[in-house]
């Protein structure tokens, strides 16, 4: 009897299993846009982007990729697009579940000292730029797609730094390297330099 009992459960799971399967292969499958959807969602998309910079002037700066760029699986409803977005260019939220859009974000400035070979200490500059982020949806982290400016400059009165060249590098998933190089010249003695800094994002997506 107790093994009838089993076999009858066995067999209600097992069908319960397969229903299901059978419901999420078609919840996927109807969620699958054709190429007329898409360029429907698309122009969606673009809409709401300049509602959004109207509605929010003083927001991040972005830009939506273009639909030949958009991934099958990173299409959204538009409602839901909107929901996404508006916190992020706020800076509410991170860049951490929005792929296809990009943002024009302001990187923390860093600091850095300037010294001899023998470790004197020279003079301070201070390093800034502007970046474009976004969120890479096959990684699953967002990333710096472009460095867009970088200044640097040192506020010690008797020195000068002049900027001369900068280049950011990637050296994984999460972190970046900028390095600018420049001259340092104090009392007409010229000191050149390399700096390094290195920017990450946090857990919720924020560049540091």
């Amino acid at each position: 009897m107790k093994q009838k009992f089993n076999w009858i459960v066995g067999i209600v799971l097992l069908f319960g299993l397969i229903s299901s399967f059978g419901f999420s292969a078609k919840s996927s499958e109807a969620y699958t846009l054709t190429q007329e959807q898409k360029k429907q969602y698309y122009q969606e998309y673009l809409n709401i982007a300049d509602d959004l910079r109207e509605e929010y002037p003083n927001a991040l700066t972005f830009n939506v990729s273009a639909i030949e760029e958009i991934e099958e699986r990173d299409w959204v409803e538009p409602e839901q697009y909107r929901e996404k977005i508006i916190p992020i260019i706020n800076e509410k939220k991170g860049i951490v579940d929005l792929p296809f859009v990009s943002f024009n974000v302001k990187a923390p400035t860093k600091h850095i000292d300037i010294t001899t070979s023998g470790s004197e200490f020279l003079a301070p500059v201070v390093i800034s730029s502007t970046v474009s982020v976004a969120y890479d949806s096959k990684l699953g982290v967002p990333v710096i797609k472009d460095i867009n400016s970088v200044e640097s400059f040192t506020m010690t009165g008797f020195a000068h730094w002049g900027q001369v060249d900068s280049y950011l590098r990637k050296v994984d998933n999460n972190n970046y390297h900028l390095t600018v190089s420049g001259n340092l010249i104090i009392y007409k003695t010229n000191f050149p330099d390399v700096l390094s800094v290195y920017y990450t994002f946090d857990e919720q997506g924020f560049i540091q």
